[in-house]
């Protein structure tokens, strides 16, 4: 059996590795020691308990043989050290864990970035934006796409897209506008108050529901004669 000042060496050291791997834990959790090494400063540790537990042991050992009386001593010795282990092991498994699921949230992150950083890359085909005159307030004209369509397209394209300011839209409406409609707002200042004002102007001189409806009906009136029953003829009539 090892001798009883090996034994307390041995149990001085092994108190002092438990100590330096509690410092290291409280270093990382203060950001002054980097958390890389802390996977195999744990799996060393890991060993600490076993060790002391074996020592201790021999100690009570020897102190029966020589009635030291110090068995209790050794026991409170013992628990102190194994809460102290558990304590450190549980922290190092805690950060580990901290830092494991941070780092997937990383790479989770930069591949959603570059997803979508290839997804701005793609350039898609530049889309010309409706245009409108409002030289017939019946709904067309030849210079510009009637006014549900000119409205359906510049709300979808433009006025509903929340990254583009008031001001940004303005400056968009008055390129779309020609003739009649560009003069119905021309004497408004382009600024983020007045886009509302400005869009409300068009709508309310252009959104002539009456007018519209006149315009389908005399659309339908114009429609070709069918001369003949058949299947092309009424594709065509569906197509007009």
């Amino acid at each position: 059996m090892t001798d009883e000042n090996t034994l307390k060496t041995t149990k001085t050291s092994l108190k002092g590795q438990l100590t330096r791997f509690f410092n290291f834990i409280k270093d990382v959790e203060s950001g002054k020691a980097n958390k890389d090494q802390l996977e195999c400063r744990l799996a060393v540790a890991k060993y600490l308990l076993s060790d002391f537990n074996s020592v201790m042991v021999q100690l009570m050992v020897l102190d029966l043989d020589e009635t030291k009386n110090k068995s209790k001593e050794y026991e409170a010795e013992l628990e102190e050290y194994e809460k102290k282990f558990f304590d450190c092991i549980s922290k190092a498994d805690i950060l580990i864990k901290k830092q494991t699921f941070n780092q997937q949230a990383d790479t989770i992150n930069t591949s959603c970035s570059s997803q979508l950083q290839a997804s701005q890359d793609i350039r898609l085909p530049c889309i010309d934006l409706p245009r409108f005159s409002g030289a017939s307030e019946n709904g067309g004209s030849e210079s510009g796409s009637s006014w549900l369509e000119f409205y359906d397209g510049f709300t979808s394209l433009i006025g509903n897209d929340p990254n583009l300011s008031n001001i940004k839209k303005f400056y968009y409406l008055k390129s779309c506008l020609t003739e009649k409609a560009a003069a119905v707002i021309s004497s408004l200042e382009v600024t983020n108050e007045n886009y509302t004002i400005a869009w409300s102007i068009l709508t309310d001189r252009f959104q002539n529901d009456k007018l519209i409806v006149h315009s389908h009906v005399r659309a339908l009136f114009e429609l070709s004669v069918i001369q003949k029953e058949s299947p092309s003829q009424l594709r065509k009539l569906i197509d007009e």
